[in-house]
């Protein structure tokens, strides 16, 4: 994924998640400031956020300068996150291997709590 900023994110399959900004590479699974080493669902956010997954560890966030790391003790429904969209309200939604959560701010929330009729299925979302 290229960021607004030109930065490119890799993601593979036990090389964790990296970025290059067309003069640095830098890995951040292997230099210890990640978890997980198999990472995908890249999205950058309307605030610029860069948000990934990280399997089986959770779903991360970076600012620009920190990563955040987002798992069920903050109220993901699995660790294992498989996509991540924004809706035309800014709200990030997130599907792990049990159901959907929408971020707000510092925890997730069931979608169906959120966003009651849009989904059939059972959902959580991120407040």
């Amino acid at each position: 994924m290229e960021d607004k900023k030109g930065n490119i994110w890799v993601s593979t399959f036990y090389g964790g998640v990296s970025k290059y900004d067309g003069k640095t590479y830098i890995n951040f699974t292997k230099d210890g400031i990640i978890k997980g080493e198999e990472a995908g669902g890249f999205l950058e956010d309307r605030k610029g956020n860069i948000w990934f997954t990280a399997e089986n560890v959770g779903v991360y966030r970076y600012d620009g300068t920190n990563f955040t790391l987002y798992t069920t003790e903050n109220g993901l429904t699995s660790n294992l996150v498989l996509s991540i969209y924004e809706d035309n309200k800014g709200q990030l939604w997130f599907g792990t291997w049990q159901s959907m959560c929408i971020f707000e701010g510092e925890k997730f929330v069931n979608a169906n709590v959120k966003e009651p009729g849009r989904s059939k299925n059972n959902f959580c979302y991120l407040s």
